[in-house]
């Protein structure tokens, strides 16, 4: 509760309450003892830390609740080490240290594994994060390779949305390695599954006018 007042309070330009319902949160999150409250508080103030571009900060913030995680003394234990390893994932991939997102991408990927039947849609889904950071690193074979581990769930997958994240992704990579009509392929395809259930005002497909344009 405190934390969605000091939200409201901040969107509306009431500082001095902000600041006061913070220091509020950061004396409960020290004295309590449920692990699962500090866990998410945490993770909150290093999302936030991350937002302010206070990358350093928002390390130490995501690393407090990893620890929390790994201990295992959490109420919900492998989803919080998979989230826990995403925010780090994440943070670094926007920093540049493309091998740490790398090493937690991994990590993200057999947790996420580990609780997630082999036939859900998502099971192969970290694995377009894992793609990203290759693509962002200039490593085309180890891209590609993560791309066919993405799309070897392609047949449990039936969320027009769903399929739009991975043929997207792929156009991605295959364009910043210029592979051109590979990645045209690819937005068309998916702007073809999009069709049947949505628009052409439909933001995702409105994108697509954007990515097919700017390569046909």
């Amino acid at each position: 509760m405190l934390w969605k007042l000091r939200k409201l309070e901040s969107s509306i330009g009431n500082v001095k309450l902000a600041q006061a319902y913070a220091v509020s949160l950061d004396s409960l999150s020290e004295i309590t003892s449920d692990l699962q409250v500090k866990y998410e508080y945490y993770n909150q103030k290093g999302s936030e830390a991350r937002q302010n571009g206070q990358y350093g900060i928002a390390e130490q913030w995501y690393f407090r609740g990893k620890e929390i995680a790994e201990k295992g003394v959490t109420k919900t234990v492998s989803a919080d080490k998979h989230q826990s390893y995403v925010n780090l994932q994440n943070l670094y991939a926007a920093t540049g240290k493309y091998d740490e997102a790398l090493l937690y991408a991994r990590k993200a990927i057999n947790m996420y594994q580990a609780y997630t039947p082999k036939n859900d849609a998502t099971y192969n889904m970290p694995y377009m994060a894992l793609a990203d950071i290759y693509r962002l690193k200039g490593d085309k074979e180890n891209c590609y390779s993560s791309l066919v581990m993405l799309f070897n769930g392609l047949a449990n997958i039936k969320n027009p949305k769903d399929l739009y994240a991975l043929y997207t992704t792929r156009g991605r990579c295959r364009f910043a390695f210029e592979d051109y009509q590979a990645a045209l392929t690819d937005y068309k395809k998916v702007d073809e599954l999009l069709a049947v259930k949505y628009p052409q005002t439909d933001a995702d497909r409105i994108s697509l006018l954007a990515l097919i344009g700017g390569e046909s």
